[in-house]
């Protein structure tokens, strides 16, 4: 299109290699294809123009975050908070919220047996991890407006179903009230 901007949406495909519809389900069908016959992934791609290439960001349904005008990738943010030393497992999600449309939750699991001393730089409480220290790290890694405002550090795994996969939907509950 000529454009120099970044561009994300929904991924729609179309081609030979596409099914046409949903065996005996035509409301199913309806609603997964748009006037132009393009099937709806139900995932988020963001268009680069000067690389000419897409990347996926994630599932509209649970992995897009709307905070404040911002549509942003909960599996970006969950990728650079994996780098943080102190995480062993990472969620990231949006959590209602009548300001923003929605707030950027985190949901971690730390490191066992990490302590101060180890071979980082990075000065933290063993054990513990604060909103504010979890704010601090993530001011030169990631734009402001990405940073969770809202931490559950869990004790244990956090829950997954039976596939061995977290559902988003479900542990939003976490934050409901705060």
């Amino acid at each position: 299109t000529g454009t120099t901007e970044t561009l994300s949406g929904e991924l729609c495909v179309k081609g030979p290699t596409v099914f046409i519809e949903y065996y005996n389900k035509p409301s199913a069908t309806a609603s997964a294809f748009d006037d132009d016959g393009y099937f709806r992934t139900g995932d988020v791609a963001e268009y680069d123009p000067q690389y000419n290439s897409y990347q996926i960001l994630g599932r509209l349904s649970a992995d897009i975050i709307k905070c404040g005008g911002h549509k942003l990738s909960g599996l970006h943010i969950e990728r650079v908070l994996l780098e943080h030393p102190m995480l062993e497992e990472a969620v990231v999600l949006g959590v209602p919220d009548e300001t923003y449309g929605e707030r950027v939750g985190l949901i971690c699991r730390l490191k066992t047996n990490k302590r101060v001393d180890d071979d980082d730089d990075d000065d933290y409480n063993q054990g513990n991890l604060t909103l504010n220290e979890l704010h601090e790290w993530c001011l030169p890694r990631m734009a402001k407006y990405k940073i969770p405002t809202l931490l559950k550090v869990m004790e244990n795994d956090i829950p997954k179903n039976a596939m061995g996969k977290v559902s988003k939907k479900q542990l939003v509950h976490l934050f409901i009230g705060e």
